[in-house]
């Protein structure tokens, strides 16, 4: 077996032509070769390749599902200029190779190498097809301090910002605008991490500190472009897919809250993304606003500024599996529904996908309808790992959420609640919750926080087959505030110290609870468990 650049293949000798086994990590295909090129030693049945048959076969000639440049199914981004050398920038070439693919019925294909772009990759409805991490798509956004077009202080202690057309201020982290010399007293009067929409027209911005006011400044400065962050590699349309690459960025620092600065935009419908790997994040991973009627498969999105993989704004019918996200800087998997949204998220479910370092939570759920985590993995999340929630969290305003299920879970480690379902707003219910055959375990809290203090908004709440094992004795195994219509059978706790069932009577809640625990070996009705 001859091994090269990730293929390998077998000679075999016969008649007046050579059979070749090629296999790669993808396929395996038998060809033809003649014998021109080809020396063999008939006494010891051998032969060796010269000639230039092997760069031909690494270009995928002939191969199926590996498409050579210019070939009559693809269009190769090198055609139309693209640098696999991260020397200068792609974006036009790669948008170019787009359109022209578009147009004719065509998928796009990068050939191993690094692409560089500065500027948005739309991908209206096409296959972008690389070779797996060989093929790097590289964003590099250019953002530098520069002065903004004019600032001033009004009498009322305002601080106003003038933009030009479509100048755009960067947001987060407390170091995203800068303005040198600008005062105040009584309160902040700073406006950094303020996001500021882009505008095509001139557009005078007001910030108006929480207290006090701005005094007068001098020099003006800060984090301003003619153009949002262009990180993004934007799926919109129907039958966008992104297969087979790495995404990578070259930026580093605050946290960039800004749909163009996530590394892939899904907005489309009917799309696919598998098999992509993406490398840091000034915000997100992959964000799905709006995108429906796809698969998210056999991806990885790590070391992200907020969440890994994130749907909003109406997503539907999407199937998410066997994905990883790893060192997410919010929650790794999730689904959210805004109260300012025309519609909710619904029919969304995640099939054996890992949650490895979450700063926030593993599995969650803001506002939706039918939404499904089945098998899977947690590792380590900073707060809850499993997280079900209305109301509002935070400045965020969520819809209601019901049909939810987690099932075939495994956890270990959670900051927070093994498992949190809760709301804090009658308007925004969460009802109708299934929780199955979970193991949790390493929980430094209450292993099940059922309600948030506010009775009738958290209801119909099934809890079976399930395990929780605590990190301390200090916590209980379920708290119960404000939920109701809560049924729990075969149910194990182990070292939680506080006890074992805990109903916050005082909060007016009737408990309707039914079912059997086990609570470290001592087995009772949940009625007779109340304290």
């Amino acid at each position: 077996m001859y091994r090269d650049a990730g293929f390998k293949y077998s000679v075999v000798r016969g008649g007046g032509q050579v059979a070749m086994i090629l296999t790669t990590r993808y396929v395996a295909v038998a060809c033809l070769l003649t014998v021109a090129g080809i020396q063999t030693t008939p006494s010891m049945g051998q032969m060796s390749l010269s000639g230039s048959h092997t760069p031909a076969l690494m270009r995928g000639a002939g191969i199926p599902g590996v498409q050579s440049p210019g070939s009559s199914t693809s269009i190769s981004v090198l055609t139309y200029g693209a640098d696999p050398t991260c020397m200068k920038d792609s974006s036009a070439a790669i948008n170019n190779a787009i359109l022209a693919a578009a147009a004719a019925g065509k998928e796009v294909d990068f050939p191993a190498g690094c692409y560089a772009h500065d500027n948005v990759i739309r991908d209206t409805g096409v296959v972008l097809r690389g070779v797996g991490d060989q093929t790097e798509i590289r964003s590099t956004p250019v953002i530098a301090p520069y002065p903004v077009s004019s600032w001033s202080v009004d009498r009322e202690g305002k601080f106003r910002l003038t933009l030009k057309g479509n100048e755009h201020i960067y947001a987060g982290g407390g170091s995203a605008m800068t303005v040198n010399g600008l005062s105040g007293y009584g309160g902040n009067c700073n406006p950094n991490g303020i996001q500021y929409p882009e505008s095509a027209t001139p557009t005078t911005i007001v910030f108006t500190p929480q207290s006090g006011r701005c005094t007068s400044g001098s020099g003006t400065s800060g984090r301003v472009a003619n153009t949002a962050p262009n990180a993004a590699i934007m799926m919109s349309g129907s039958g966008a897919q992104l297969r087979n690459m790495k995404i990578t960025t070259t930026w580093s620092g605050e946290r960039v809250p800004d749909k163009y600065a996530v590394p892939v935009l899904n907005t489309a419908s009917n799309f696919v993304m598998d098999h992509v790997h993406i490398v840091g994040s000034p915000t997100g991973g992959y964000d799905c606003l709006g995108c429906n009627n796809g698969s998210e498969t056999n991806n990885i999105v790590e070391n992200t500024n907020a969440d890994g993989f994130y749907h909003a704004q109406c997503a539907f019918n999407i199937v998410s599996s066997n994905n990883q996200g790893i060192h997410t800087g919010d929650d790794t998997f999730s689904v959210n529904s805004y109260k300012r949204d025309p519609c909710i998220c619904h029919d969304i479910a995640f099939q054996n996908d890992v949650s490895i370092n979450s700063q926030r939570r593993g599995f969650e759920v803001g506002g939706g309808n039918n939404i499904s985590y089945t098998g899977g993995s947690i590792v380590n999340a900073n707060l809850a790992c499993i997280f079900f929630q209305g109301g509002k969290s935070g400045s965020w305003d969520m819809s209601s959420a019901t049909n939810l299920s987690a099932t075939g879970i495994t956890a270990r480690g959670c900051g927070g609640p093994g498992v949190y379902i809760a709301s804090t707003d009658p308007a925004s219910p969460v009802t109708n919750v299934t929780i199955s055959n979970v193991s949790v375990t390493v929980i430094a809290n209450d292993a099940l926080k059922l309600g948030d203090d506010n009775h009738g908004v958290t209801q119909g709440i099934l809890i079976t087959n399930s395990k929780f094992g605590a990190a301390s004795g200090g916590h209980r195994g379920v708290l119960v505030a404000g939920a109701s219509g809560i049924t729990m059978n075969g149910i194990s706790f182990n070292g939680f110290g506080k006890g074992c069932v805990f109903v916050a009577r005082e909060l007016g809640d009737p408990t309707p609870m039914t079912g059997t625990v086990n609570c470290d070996a001592t087995t009772f009705s949940l009625q007779n468990a109340l304290r």
